[in-house]
């Protein structure tokens, strides 16, 4: 009799045990949860304390850039598509900026294929 009653109380405590570790793992994985919210929570509000003095700034900047770097390649693929005899294609100079070799302009082969599908059946798809 002595040994069920201490086989029963050894089952509960280690019943207790496994829901006090289980309940330290949600405190440890919440803790974690709301940690990296606190953080998106502070550095969305340092941005829509910053950007509305420097938004209109920088959609400035990031067109007169884009328009600039634009203007600049089709120029360099007008030259390069009419060299002058002699000449050295042109390299296009982002690619230069960021360090990249440059690349020979390459014609791309566009194949079009149909398909078709079962809406809910996503075991019956297939190319016609």
């Amino acid at each position: 009799m002595r040994a069920e009653v201490a086989l029963d109380r050894g089952r509960a405590l280690v019943t207790a045990l496994g829901e006090r570790l289980s309940e330290a793992r949600e405190r440890r994985v919440q803790a974690e949860r709301k940690r990296r919210y606190d953080e998106a929570k502070r550095r969305s509000a340092a941005v829509r304390q910053e950007l509305p003095g420097s938004y209109a700034e920088v959609v400035r900047l990031t067109y007169r850039l884009l328009h600039w770097l634009g203007t600049a390649q089709l120029a360099v693929q007008a030259g390069n598509d009419a060299l002058p005899a002699g000449a050295e294609p042109l390299v296009d100079s982002e690619m230069i900026t960021r360090g990249l070799p440059p690349r020979p302009q390459a014609d791309m082969k566009v194949t079009t294929q149909d398909v078709w599908c079962h809406v809910r059946r996503p075991d019956r798809q297939g190319a016609r």
